[in-house]
């Protein structure tokens, strides 16, 4: 498995990501060395969810294609089956 995608408020998809990794891992024992995650609207970079998951699971988990723009603001977005989801 590569990819896997959910969508909800960061209150409910982090916990519930922690819980799917974990399952994930004891049920066949693969590695997972990271995570992104996006949202448009709520500001995941100081995200508390984010920052408690990433210390549960030990990884890395990073805002998806994050770029700073010349003018400082930041754009992100996904590639869900190779096209890009989100960002400006």
């Amino acid at each position: 498995m590569d990819d896997g995608f959910a969508c909800a408020p960061a209150a409910t998809v982090f916990p519930a990501a922690v819980k799917f990794v974990r399952d994930l891992v004891a049920a066949t024992g693969c590695v997972n060395n990271g995570m992104e995650c996006y949202s448009p609207e709520y500001n995941l970079q100081n995200c508390p969810h984010r920052d408690a998951a990433a210390r549960e699971l030990a990884i890395p988990i990073e805002l998806a294609g994050v770029t700073s723009l010349d003018d400082g603001t930041l754009q992100g977005g996904l590639n869900i089956l190779g096209v890009p989801v989100g960002g400006g």
